[in-house]
């Protein structure tokens, strides 16, 4: 966005410089009487100047806020988009550890498992990219 204040300022530039080709230096009065006023000009130039750096610091907190929340929001989405597969993956896991327990059952004695039946590699670990497809709590709040 342009700022509308840029080409009035050139303008009367423009203009003074032309005032000074035209008629030459400012008259004797003109100098005195702006002499007597030249520390309120100096504090309005000042306000002024504080007035655009407070407008541009706004509009610069207003931009990057809006763009985490575009950022928050592109996020979230990418996120409900891989939840369906994550799911599937756990389904699967659960699945599977259902059927291993199954086996176990018809080789219980009892009610009791005989020692040694279970090998070592028995307990599957849950796949690492659905974990990874799961990140902190914090993502899933809009």
């Amino acid at each position: 966005m342009r700022d509308p204040w840029f080409p009035l300022l050139i303008i009367l530039i423009v203009l003074l410089r032309t005032w000074l080709g035209i008629f030459g230096p400012m008259p004797h009065g003109f100098t005195e009487w702006l002499h007597g006023w030249q520390t309120l000009i100096a504090a309005s130039v000042a306000l002024g100047a504080a007035y655009v750096a407070y407008w541009n610091t706004n509009r610069s907190l207003a931009h990057a806020k809006k763009l985490e929340a575009d950022r928050r929001e592109s996020k979230l989405t990418a996120l409900r988009a891989m939840l369906p597969l994550a799911l599937a993956q756990i389904c699967e896991y659960a699945y599977r550890t259902a059927q291993s327990l199954n086996v176990l059952i018809a080789q219980c004695v009892n009610e009791v498992l005989p020692f040694g039946t279970i090998k070592n590699d028995f307990v599957k670990s849950l796949p690492s990219d659905t974990l990874r497809v799961c990140p902190e709590r914090s993502c899933w709040i809009a």
